[in-house]
């Protein structure tokens, strides 16, 4: 792909090109064809190679741009983790993959015991408060409460 060639002969001839898209401000069509022939031709070795080449070089020139300070560090970490997959050392990969989940839901008998044990004690305490409750309701006035009436 001539294209191709002419961009990475273009990096390769201009040291101050960090950016893909400064390559395309003078060519007819947008940046985004760079994108497109990275998928389109990533089985064909020669394309696959030179777009590797070329992210290679313009990620080697962010990275020691910022470190030199010769770009601003923001923003060449910036460009690093989005069009790079650089991550910051303290970045955790939550993802769960359900192959990897296994739950335990089988009940042993020790478990089954404890669980009986919490059912009783639900109950005598859902009938010690009922007897309460019976209690307070039938239960004579104390005769302050009477004297009130």
């Amino acid at each position: 792909m001539k294209e191709l060639q002419g961009i990475l002969d273009e990096i390769n001839s201009n040291k101050s090109i960090v950016y893909i898209g400064e390559v395309f401000e003078e060519r007819p069509y947008p940046r985004q064809n760079y994108s497109e022939w990275a998928e389109k031709f990533k089985e064909h070795d020669w394309i696959s190679d030179a777009i590797k080449r070329i992210d290679a070089i313009l990620e080697s020139r962010v990275n020691l741009g910022g470190l030199k300070g010769k770009l601003n560090a923001t923003m060449a970490i910036f460009n690093l983790k989005n069009n790079y997959d650089w991550k910051d050392k303290s970045e955790v990969d939550s993802r769960v993959q359900s192959e990897n989940i296994n739950i335990n839901t089988e009940i042993d008998s020790e478990d089954e015991n404890i669980v009986n044990i919490v059912k009783e004690m639900e109950a005598k305490m859902r009938n010690q408060h009922s007897d309460e409750v019976r209690q307070s309701i039938n239960s004579p006035l104390d005769s302050t409460e009477q004297n009130q009436k």
